[in-house]
């Protein structure tokens, strides 16, 4: 089980993948991570410039590091190799689904999708729905909707999905 300050995401019961905290040591696997798993989608939105998304990413990792955000950040490991991220924070009203990335040679093996479910499985015990903004480009966005997750808002090239839908 993953906890991090009260936030509790159960493993894999098959066994596919666990988390662990991140570390100071993940700051560079983390920065070629997200240029893996985003960098199509960053480069055709906004156009990939390394030293912006460096200082991004540094100013992200620092918080991270120091505590400066109320969020639960965890490396996915799967097969003994880290393969991602995900980042939850606990809002007052929901949990949001921040980060979840991972490399794309893991994408389509299920680890994404059973991180999430481990999320929505939480959610569920709160009675609380999961949000998260996805770009309108990413294929991502398919697999959150066979997850149950249904747009609710939509701006500047990103939707805000929220499961369960609003309508439930």
């Amino acid at each position: 089980m993953a906890d991090l300050g009260g936030l509790h995401l159960d493993p894999d019961p098959a066994g596919t993948w666990q988390l662990r905290p991140v570390t100071a040591a993940d700051q560079q696997f983390l920065f070629a991570l997200h240029r893996a798993a985003m960098g199509p989608y960053v480069t055709a939105i906004f156009g990939w410039d390394e030293a912006v998304q460096l200082g991004f990413h540094d100013r992200w990792f620092q918080r991270q590091q120091q505590g400066g955000q109320a969020a639960w950040t965890w490396i996915i490991v799967a097969d003994g190799d880290d393969v991602g991220v995900v980042q939850v924070h606990d809002e007052a009203d929901h949990l949001y689904l921040s980060r979840i990335e991972v490399l794309p040679g893991w994408q389509g093996h299920g680890v994404g999708s059973g991180v999430i479910r481990a999320l929505q499985a939480l959610a569920h015990t709160r009675r609380r729905p999961v949000r998260l903004h996805v770009f309108d480009l990413n294929p991502a966005r398919r697999l959150y909707e066979r997850l149950g997750f249904r747009v609710i808002g939509q701006a500047e090239g990103r939707c805000l999905m929220q499961w369960p839908p609003e309508s439930t």
